[in-house]
């Protein structure tokens, strides 16, 4: 049987969210609050940038599995459908096979927001960099 932790006396009870996403930690809330890092490298595990005007929101984005002991940075040029599926995929900077294996993995199950329906229903492209840190 699970027991959830006590807090001692003193401390503060938080609660997140209560509809910040699912269990697996999958899919969140994008509107949910996305942290107060200052540091690029250590806030964000990625860097997402967009071609052309419309940003395009993950709302299924589940990070690669780090399966390997090697820092690297791997960038991959992708294509978004109209319904936020992934399409076509292109690495632009390579680094370890196997971690390039699970980026592209990964990045092929994310789901972006689908286009608004006022707007040309074409792809879109997009640069996403994955940098992976040694702890």
């Amino acid at each position: 049987m699970n027991v959830a932790p006590k807090t001692e006396k003193g401390e503060t009870v938080q609660q997140g969210a209560k509809t910040s996403g699912d269990v697996k930690g999958l899919q969140g809330d994008v509107k949910a609050d996305q942290g107060t890092g200052t540091s690029e490298k250590k806030s964000a595990p990625y860097k997402l940038e967009w071609e052309g005007d419309i940003q395009r929101t993950p709302v299924i984005q589940p990070l690669p599995d780090y399966t390997v002991d090697v820092e690297a940075v791997i960038t991959v040029r992708f294509q978004v459908m109209p319904d936020g599926s992934v399409g076509r995929m292109i690495p632009l900077k390579k680094m370890n096979p196997e971690l390039e294996k699970e980026v592209f993995k990964t990045l092929r199950s994310w789901r972006f927001n689908p286009l608004p329906p006022g707007v040309p229903q074409a792809p879109q492209w997009g640069t996403i960099t994955f940098r992976f840190v040694l702890q």
